[in-house]
């Protein structure tokens, strides 16, 4: 549920006054950075919501306080730095320190980012990391916001920078000259957790939202949440022996649910990380482990709910492997054998293939 919480900044300059309201957004080009200063707001999303051994999601919006003339960037520096201070014995998590700058256009005429113009997505920002069983650590994000009117980003902000957790958004760990270290919104998360004895989580934002989002937090997605969101991302990296074992164990957690407890942690799920292709692609494989998807399927009879990039034989020949990426090595539970490839077009319906499954194949038994 979106939060209308938030918290304001009006800088010591000059502020921007429209003399009319313009309903349309123009996308153009800037040419330099300007010094005047426009008021804008970190909205709550949804968040902060913890899971299972330092797991937890946060989601905010950028907004202006007044439409912008010329059209510029928000600008976050964002530090990065998780340490794993235990492992018992272990958990294939591993620490991280980094420190990046990330960017969302605005367009002119507009008071929010490109990303949340009409219907393109609903939030800006995403603090997330996933659980790391067998450990105690804390994990810190400290990001401060600014926004810079008709500011042209330098050639190094690159999309899906390797060096970055930006994704789409352009990003540099380079510190650019427009950069100074004046007024800005603090945008924080601070993780602390122990999974090696007491089983403690605790989480703390600035601005702090965690009062807004306690009870759902507690009651969101019950015991299928519990054995889907620890899994490795199969997006995220080639699947190790560690990950396959995580995910049969969690499968057979999960085998002594109700269909009824199935098939509505599978709606739940997937509404709960829409468009979340990493979070989505754990219910994709534990799915194929859940109902008796054969390892081949004709292709006359087969169906297909989103847009996860197969090998070329899989689609051109007579029959296909609604099972991919999994496959079977020794017992009844089949594992993760193919790398991630990617995906495209429209969003996964894994509420309809979940219908399907069970209608043509029902549940597994092991």
């Amino acid at each position: 549920m979106r939060q209308t919480t938030s918290i304001s900044f009006k800088a010591a300059m000059m502020m921007v006054i429209l003399i009319s309201i313009i309903s349309s957004c123009e996308d153009e080009e800037n040419n330099g950075p300007e010094p005047e200063g426009i008021g804008f707001e970190i909205n709550n999303n949804s968040g902060p919501s913890k899971g299972p051994c330092g797991e937890f999601k946060w989601k905010v919006n950028h907004e202006l306080d007044e439409a912008t003339d010329s059209g510029g960037y928000f600008v976050q520096k964002l530090r990065i730095h998780k340490n794993i201070t235990k492992e018992c014995p272990s958990t294939g998590c591993n620490n991280i320190d980094v420190t990046y700058y990330e960017a969302w256009k605005v367009n002119q005429d507009c008071t929010v980012t490109k990303y949340r113009e009409g219907d393109r997505g609903d939030y800006d920002d995403m603090y997330k990391s996933p659980s790391c069983l067998d450990s105690e650590g804390t994990n810190d994000f400290t990001g401060e916001l600014k926004y810079f009117e008709n500011l042209s980003l330098p050639g190094d902000f690159k999309k899906n920078n390797p060096k970055t957790y930006a994704g789409v958004l352009p990003s540099t760990t380079n510190k650019p000259d427009f950069w100074d270290n004046g007024e800005s919104l603090t945008h924080n998360l601070s993780s602390e957790w122990d999974c090696c004895g007491d089983s403690t989580h605790t989480l703390t934002t600035t601005p702090d939202f965690t009062e807004e989002e306690e009870e759902e937090s507690e009651t969101t997605g019950g015991k299928f949440f519990d054995h889907v969101e620890p899994l490795t991302p199969w997006s995220d990296r080639s699947y190790t022996e560690a990950d396959n074992n995580l995910l049969r164990e969690n499968a057979q957690q999960l085998q002594r649910l109700s269909t009824t407890e199935i098939m509505n942690g599978i709606e739940e799920y997937s509404t709960y990380y829409k468009g979340e292709t990493d979070a989505l692609s754990k219910l994709y494989i534990m799915m194929r482990i859940l109902f008796d998807v054969p390892e081949f399927t004709p292709m006359d009879q087969a169906q297909s709910f989103g847009g996860w990039i197969k090998p070329e034989q899989l689609i051109t020949g007579e029959q296909t492997s609604l099972l991919w990426p999994l496959g079977f090595d020794e017992g009844p539970i089949p594992v993760v054998k193919h790398d991630f490839m990617g995906y495209a077009g429209t969003s996964y319906n894994a509420v309809d293939e979940a219908q399907y499954f069970m209608e043509q194949f029902g549940r597994r038994e092991f």
